[in-house]
């Protein structure tokens, strides 16, 4: 699995014969490995852990919040060397910022937990999420260092509302003996949310890359005014450069090229950035499928 979802972008996904082989192996040793764990009597790890209504829901929304995390968590630093120029250590700071957020909110949430519905805090955190996120999709195509932190930063204030909630829900309800499978459980759906994230980001960055600029190309022609006012003034700029004047039309369009190139690539991010935030969004009825109570509370027996 690991290796189609590293290879796939690079290998053209399903339409290479090496992919193919490894997903039909995944899925394969994905059934196998879930049929002998239910049915074999000392697992490994008790699958059925999962039956648990609050945890199957908690490992669904860390496996989510891991795609939106880990995906978002590649796109800034990536956009912001690829194509603003950055530096891979100025790039790094970018996310600095939002990781001392999160250590000084992290432990305000801890407070807060036991005041509230534990649902709530995670409706909370996912609807700041979403909002973060799609603030970010409305970037402009120079933002400068303090807008890109700021935006890393709003996406890990609603982080911080949910690592601790999701967790403490997830395990609020779970039978004590099967706490050691769950943990393994929830860790590598997490885990496997990144995985699933960032190769999904990479691959949506160059589709919706390509897509942008098949619609925005079509207008590059010379029947189009605007392109020819644009060539018109990229020619103007350029005379009396080193270019020679046979060479003056030709180096304008290049020109214009590579903004195509750049302007094209900046609005794949930023539809990467609206899809996270409408993920988010999607989350939020889930939420009101797990109990309103607060850690602590104990629950009344279900009734038979």
């Amino acid at each position: 699995l690991q290796y189609v979802l590293d290879r796939g972008e690079d290998a053209d996904w399903f339409n290479s014969t090496s992919i193919q082989i490894f997903a039909i192996l995944s899925l394969a040793g994905l059934v196998g490995a879930v049929a002998w764990l239910l049915y074999t009597d000392r697992p490994i790890v008790n699958l059925r852990a999962l039956a648990n209504r609050n945890f199957a829901l908690g490992t669904i929304m860390i496996f989510a919040m891991g795609v939106i995390l880990y995906s978002s968590s590649v796109l800034i630093p990536q956009l912001a060397q690829q194509r603003l120029g950055y530096t891979a250590t100025l790039a790094g700071l970018l996310l600095s910022p939002g990781a001392m957020l999160l250590l000084f909110i992290i432990p305000v949430v801890g407070r807060v937990l036991p005041l509230m519905q534990t649902r709530l805090i995670i409706v909370f955190g996912f609807t700041c999420l979403g909002f973060a996120c799609l603030n970010a999709a409305h970037l402009n195509a120079q933002p400068d260092f303090y807008t890109m932190a700021k935006l890393r930063a709003y996406q890990t204030f609603g982080v911080a509302f949910l690592f601790v909630p999701i967790s403490t829900m997830a395990y609020a309800t779970l039978p004590q003996a099967l706490n050691r499978d769950a943990a393994s459980l929830y860790t590598m759906f997490r885990n496997i949310g990144g995985s699933v994230g960032i190769a999904i980001a990479t691959a949506m960055v160059t589709e919706r890359g390509q897509v942008h600029m098949a619609h925005m190309a079509a207008r590059m022609t010379p029947y189009d005014p605007a392109f020819n006012q644009t060539l018109a003034r990229s020619s103007a700029a350029l005379v009396g450069s080193a270019i020679p004047p046979t060479g003056i039309t030709a180096a304008a369009t290049g020109q214009i090229y590579q903004t195509l190139i750049t302007q094209s690539s900046i609005m794949a991010y930023l539809d990467l950035f609206e899809y996270c935030g409408i993920l988010s969004f999607l989350l939020v009825p889930l939420c009101f499928l797990l109990p309103g109570t607060r850690p602590g509370t104990r629950q009344a027996p279900a009734a038979h």
